[in-house]
């Protein structure tokens, strides 16, 4: 077999593999209101000391850059990811890791979890410093190889060292080469693979050394079962540091293989035949939207199969949990009848308030949709602005025209993005603009934490008291301070 050697690869992270330091750093974070202040952190060291789940190897512990690394680590599993609220760094958790939280005491039901938060980590990952010419689900990819009876649903160390963090992109025919490949090194003698593994040790020993804090990790979880054979393949050294006098870090490669644990399988069936192995993962850095719009959409996967898996699905709930989705999908494309297709979808995302009456209107000189709000019997309009292109302008007096129409008090503006100069059309006008991204987080909060009780007037008051503005950073926060630091 040839050797091909490449130097850039996958980068798991290794600042912890012990999975009740994880479960508690979480839970703690939470309880904390997810602060990531100097003293926030430091108290959360101490707290994991107290109940001997961390020690340092420094007589003067430094708590704050030993737990930021450890904040990173749960962002990496997908338990959420580090953003600013009032100013404030805070750790905001996704769906999956609230879901985590809520089930904490219940380690069947947070193993699959857990599982699905692997399932749904992507390479370009938001806190990965993975380059982001890997586009590729890592775990999907690993899962995948666990389950495929051609290499007896294992995978050896040494073959993941080699073959499988080197790679950049997948589909189905590169699947099927890879699994040849895996095949023909399984077939090679423990010398000639030392001997390949040698060749570039620098690349190599890390490929293995973060391999095994992954499967100590996952192994405690139990989501894999892991069977040392013993045998020694190869012996790799870590580069020295040129300004220290200690010998080489030696890592030792054996004969050790990972098999999933059989009682996932079932559950891991049902995510292959829903969530392509191969999609094409989120793009970071679109050319349509900002980044940190993205960034929330990496996050929200919030898979039915494991609701229904953990017993956690309501007919009612789940049905429109879908709703979020549909509004960015339609908010983003105008072609085809989207554009109507997303004010039906605003029309019924409205009546999710209780407090909110909303009828689609539509049609030429009227507006797109009309509301009441029925605590006080005022009434509002919304304009549903699709486009997969930035909105250039807004014609205020045509809004003003809407508005006079049906006595509405004002506007409000839903579209996926806009060019600057549309926020002095709406300068002194009684019209807001919400992005459609914001507007669909709001929801799937609420959808996820408070679906039976959605109240409008929290909204209302933004908007009032900020006429003429884009309010989609102050729904935005609106969010994290109700639900992501509940």
């Amino acid at each position: 077999m040839p050797i091909r050697v490449e130097r850039e690869k996958w980068i798991l992270f290794r600042h912890t593999c012990k999975y009740e330091v994880l479960k508690t750093l979480a839970l703690k974070l939470k309880q904390n209101q997810a602060n990531l202040s100097n003293s926030a952190l430091i108290n959360v060291g101490r707290q994991l000391e107290l109940i001997n789940l961390y020690s340092s190897r420094n007589p003067i512990p430094n708590y704050f850059d030993t737990f930021q690394n450890k904040v990173k680590t749960l962002a990496f599993w997908m338990f959420g990811y580090k953003d600013k609220v009032d100013g404030v760094d805070k750790f905001i958790f996704s769906p999956l890791g609230n879901l985590f939280i809520k089930h904490i005491e219940n380690d069947d039901d947070c193993r699959k979890i857990f599982l699905t938060m692997a399932y749904s980590m992507q390479y370009e990952h938001p806190n990965s410093e993975t380059p982001s010419s890997f586009q590729v689900y890592p775990f999907r990819l690993i899962f995948k190889l666990l389950s495929d009876e051609r290499i007896n649903k294992r995978l050896y160390d040494d073959e993941y060292t080699y073959l499988i963090p080197f790679i950049k992109k997948i589909d189905r025919h590169g699947y099927e080469e890879l699994v040849r490949k895996i095949l023909d090194f399984r077939h090679l003698s423990l010398r000639a693979k030392r001997e390949i593994l040698e060749s570039d040790e620098h690349t190599y020993v890390n490929s293995y050394y973060e391999w095994q804090f992954t499967v100590k990790l996952f192994e405690q979880i139990g989501i894999v079962d892991v069977t040392d054979l013993e045998n020694v393949v190869a012996e790799l050294y870590h580069p020295s540091n040129p300004t220290s006098h200690s010998k080489p870090t030696k890592r030792i490669i054996r004969q050790r293989f990972v098999k999933l644990n059989p009682e996932l399988n079932d559950f891991l069936r049902k995510l292959f035949e829903n969530y392509d192995v191969f999609a094409t993962p989120v793009t970071l850095n679109p050319e349509t939207s900002l980044r940190e719009d993205a960034i929330k959409e990496v996050y929200s996967f919030y898979p039915r199969e494991l609701l229904n898996e953990i017993d956690e699905f309501d007919d009612v709930i789940n049905s429109i949990m879908e709703l979020p989705a549909r509004i960015e999908e339609y908010a983003n494309n105008e072609e085809n009848g989207d554009c109507y297709l997303f004010e039906d979808a605003l029309t019924e995302a409205f009546n999710l308030f209780i407090d909110v009456e909303a009828r689609k209107i539509g049609g030429a000189g009227k507006p797109d949709i009309e509301c009441i709000l029925l605590t006080i019997r005022e009434k509002f309009d919304v304009e549903a602005k699709s486009t997969s292109k930035r909105l250039s302008g807004i014609y205020t007096t045509r809004l003003r025209d809407h508005r006079n129409q049906i006595n509405s008090k004002y506007t409000i503006v839903i579209t996926p993005r806009y060019v600057p100069v549309v926020l002095r059309d709406i300068r002194d006008e009684d019209i807001v603009i919400i992005k459609a991204s914001t507007f669909r987080e709001y929801l799937y909060n609420n959808l996820v934490f408070n679906p039976r009780n959605m109240h409008f007037d929290e909204i209302d008051a933004i908007i009032r008291n900020n006429l003429g503005k884009d309010i989609s950073m102050l729904v935005s926060d609106l969010t994290f301070r109700k639900y992501a630091l509940a």
